[in-house]
């Protein structure tokens, strides 16, 4: 029996500029790519994540990918990057944004969001001040270029 070879999965464009993944599952790689190429100065939708990443909106699609954001941001966090997630008023991730610093409202969120996970049962000490040196981080890069600039 021969062995079937698996393509890495990529970011295909298509008309009207939409991107999606090329095989339709969850890619943390892939993702945080989109991410970053979406300039994230944004917030982006869960929806819109999941288009991307699975083709379709669906609510089944949607509950896949919210239980795939760890992944998420256990891949941008070893790239030295922190994912900020805003939960709805039912408790699930509405949007996502990679955390830049340049907000005041970013700051607070990023602050509210280690609080928050400094105070879950599941949290681990380690994993907060890996967050924390980060955000910091890239609060002082940011203040370092408003200086230079």
């Amino acid at each position: 029996m021969g062995t079937a070879l698996r393509r890495q999965a990529t970011i295909i464009e298509l008309e009207g500029g939409r991107k999606i993944t090329s095989n339709g599952l969850f890619n943390a790689e892939l993702v945080s790519q989109f991410l970053i190429q979406q300039k994230a100065d944004r917030w982006v939708s869960i929806q819109e994540v999941t288009r991307f990443a699975k083709h379709s909106a669906t609510p089944t699609n949607q509950k896949h990918v919210r239980k795939q954001l760890r992944k998420l941001v256990l891949h941008l966090r070893a790239q030295g990057r922190v994912l900020l997630i805003d939960y709805g008023s039912h408790g699930k991730a509405e949007f996502v944004k990679i955390y830049r610093g340049k907000t005041e409202e970013e700051k607070q969120h990023a602050n509210f969001i280690l609080g928050k996970m400094s105070t879950h049962k599941d949290a681990k000490a380690d994993e907060i001040d890996q967050m924390r040196i980060l955000v910091a981080a890239t609060d002082a890069a940011v203040a370092e270029q408003e200086t230079a600039a």
